[in-house]
């Protein structure tokens, strides 16, 4: 689940598996910030469920999502681009902000149980493998 802020055009992001680009999405709901500002009350309210179909390929180990258009106005000023997430599900399991880890330094933090991507740059979620994987794994010499 996603949301975020619109100032010059919505929260656009690339999904990564295994370092490969495997789509992107927007979020075409996210909130206008160019004639004024939203409250965190307001954004919390906007998520919504973005699905992007993915082929995984065998045993995936990392999904990447990348903001790719930080939007600001400046200090002082309403316009802002931002996406939040909220959890991501992947092959039958979620998860949430706690599993993100941040790539890029200083491109987001948490925010009010979600994490918000203020600037260009990544998140990773190392998945969990399946039981296939972990059998494979155990037997390879």
């Amino acid at each position: 689940m996603a949301t975020g802020t619109s100032y010059l055009s919505a929260p656009a992001a690339q999904v990564l598996l295994d370092g490969k680009e495997v789509g992107q999405f927007e979020v075409t709901t996210a909130l206008k910030t160019d004639t004024a500002a939203v409250d965190d009350e307001a954004i919390l309210a906007s998520f919504t469920t973005l699905r992007l179909p993915v082929d995984p390929a065998p045993c995936p180990r990392v999904l990447e999502i990348a903001f790719l258009n930080d939007e600001w106005e400046g200090e002082g000023q309403t316009g802002d681009t931002d996406l939040i997430i909220d959890k991501v599900s992947f092959a039958g399991r979620t998860y949430s902000p706690d599993h993100f880890r941040l790539i890029t330094p200083g491109a987001g933090v948490g925010f009010r149980g979600a994490f918000r991507l203020s600037r260009n740059g990544s998140i990773a979620i190392d998945l969990a493998p399946n039981r296939a994987c972990l059998t494979a794994s155990i037997a390879a010499p």
